[in-house]
Formats: structure tokens, sequence, C-alpha cells
């Protein structure tokens, strides 16, 4: 488990509340298709940014985000009917 928590850190960025510059929250990015959340910036300047899964190789423009780790597990145990969300 400690793992997992571990690498929930690689995947997150900062988000910001709204007139709080000094603290800052995180979110998750979520791939559309699979639901993982191995996604990373895969291309952007002038086109504007795009994401790419890297369990299904998914392209997208808008990734789901989740605050909370709660969040997502609650979601794709309510889209996938997981247990147990492990990633690999």
């Amino acid at each position: 488990m400690k793992t997992i928590a571990l690498a929930w850190m690689n995947y997150a960025r900062p988000c910001p509340k709204k007139n709080e510059l000094s603290v800052s929250r995180m979110s998750f990015r979520v791939c559309i298709a699979c639901y993982g959340i191995r996604v990373y910036p895969y291309m952007g300047f002038m086109v504007g940014q795009q994401y790419e899964c890297q369990d299904c190789q998914e392209r997208m423009v808008v990734p789901l985000e989740f605050e909370t780790e709660e969040d997502y597990r609650a979601f794709r145990q309510e889209m996938l009917g997981d247990a147990e969300t492990s990633e690999e």
C-alpha cells in the first residue's frame, strides 16, 4: 500500500485554490478510456495541451481530474466495479 501512495505523488500536480497563493492541493489526472493514473503531457505549445495514457496509449485533450485518491477510487469502483484498484 505504501508503494501505491508513493506512486500517487509522482502523477499528481499542484492545483491551487482560488485566492490562495501559498497553499496548494494536489489533483490526479486520469485516462478517459481505461481510468488509469499514468497520464502524462504528450504535446502542447501552439495547438494546445494534450495528454497520453501510458497504459492504453489513448491521447486526450481533457483528462479526468480528481482532487483526492478517495474520489478517484470511488469513481473507478463505480465505473469498473473494482474492489481494489491496483496500478501496476
